[in-house]
């Protein structure tokens, strides 16, 4: 098991559909990191992501509930348009 998870909504890779996370990997490497796909459903995914170091999801999957109910860390945001980093 890696020593930092990063959880995602299951589904394709963000950057090339059905791709898997090649490209994601690849600016993680030597981190000791893994991307861990978990439930589309708001309830699940809160509960699949509470153990997270970290979420990776379009800024349309990232709810006020959803952010508000993380632990306290750092989440990046990914969208079409945008990416920053909130805390």
């Amino acid at each position: 098991m890696a020593k930092f998870k990063i959880a995602t909504p299951a589904g394709a890779s963000f950057t090339v559909e059905g791709g898997g996370y090649e490209y994601e990997m690849e600016a993680l490497e030597g981190m000791d990191a893994e991307i861990v796909e978990g439930p589309t459903d708001e309830d699940g995914f809160i509960k699949f992501a509470q153990d997270a170091d970290a979420v990776y999801a379009i800024a349309s999957m990232l709810s006020r509930r959803r952010l508000v109910a993380y632990p306290l860390r750092t989440v990046r945001i990914h969208s079409s348009r945008k990416s920053r980093t909130t805390r």
